[in-house]
């Protein structure tokens, strides 16, 4: 693929922070209000990168915008750029980040995306304090209400919940690669804790679908449903991310419809405005959207 060829002199700061802002919501208006300015003068800005780039950085849908190939090229390099520039910045003023910044994040992440995320915030901040709170998600909750944690990343299938939307992550029936769970009559079933909307709207389609079942396994944890999966012990609705090694997705055609799965939110608590928490939360949306 050939590489965009920009010179050093075009790439301005502002140009590639809006580039960003687009690129992280997915949406010009959206990037307008983060960076502060006008939805024109963000198409403006962004007619002129890509007149400096010489090609096509976005895709124009009927529900926003993403990025070309060339664009996700240019998204790589245009977050090195701005992340030396700061740090440069932040040296030059005796101003590095330092503090502590408090974060919650469901443990099912740790695997992948919340050492993806602590790898990346470290090379950014080494000298900032994270705490870290993976308690199960009513506990992660309460916490955040409390004003304990800065930032917490929550998933929802609820349309009404505030927050800064970071990716939405289909949900899908699974069973163990290496049983036949699915086949039983009267279908064992894992299900979370009857609070989880999940818990109602799963046995809905089954009963819609005529089909027998019985409630194997109740947990609120996501790693024990899995493990009640991969045993054989009952299939269950996980979401596609999590779906671990030893499961399999179940398709339309077995007579396990699609569902509608959730939205994974970044819900920043107020006041919490700490350079800190600005870095933190900029890392977050890089790490999910790389999902």
């Amino acid at each position: 693929m050939r590489k965009i060829n920009i010179m050093a002199s075009q790439l301005e700061s502002d140009l590639l922070r809006t580039f960003v802002a687009i690129a992280d919501h997915g949406s010009f208006s959206r990037a307008a209000e983060r960076v502060g300015r006008s939805q024109s003068a963000v198409s403006l800005q962004m007619k002129r990168l890509e007149g400096s780039a010489g090609c096509s950085l976005f895709r124009r849908q009927s529900h926003g915008v993403s990025l070309t190939a060339r664009g996700e090229n240019l998204l790589i390099n245009a977050r090195r750029i701005l992340r030396l520039m700061d740090r440069a910045a932040s040296e030059l003023k005796g101003a590095a980040v330092a503090g502590t910044v408090r974060i919650g994040m469901p443990a099912y992440y740790g695997a992948g995306t919340l050492s993806a995320v602590l790898t990346r915030f470290a090379e950014i901040c080494p000298d900032v304090e994270v705490t870290l709170n993976c308690s199960q998600g009513s506990a992660r909750a309460d916490a955040f209400a409390a004003g304990e944690l800065d930032l917490i990343v929550v998933a929802s299938g609820q349309p009404d919940v505030e927050g800064e939307p970071l990716i939405h992550d289909p949900a899908v029936w699974v069973t163990s690669a290496k049983h036949d769970t699915h086949e039983c009559d009267p279908l064992p079933v894992a299900l979370f804790e009857s609070t989880c909307w999940w818990h109602s709207r799963a046995l809905q389609i089954l009963e819609d679908r005529g089909r027998r079942y019985r409630i194997a396994c109740t947990s609120q944890n996501t790693e024990a449903v899995a493990a009640a999966v991969i045993s054989g012990l009952a299939v269950a609705v996980l979401e596609q991310s999590t779906v671990p090694v030893g499961a399999r997705i179940l398709t339309e055609a077995e007579g396990f419809p699609g569902f509608p799965g959730s939205t994974v939110m970044l819900l920043r608590r107020p006041g919490a405005t700490a350079p800190a928490v600005d870095c933190m939360a900029e890392v977050i949306r890089e790490v999910f959207c790389r999902k």
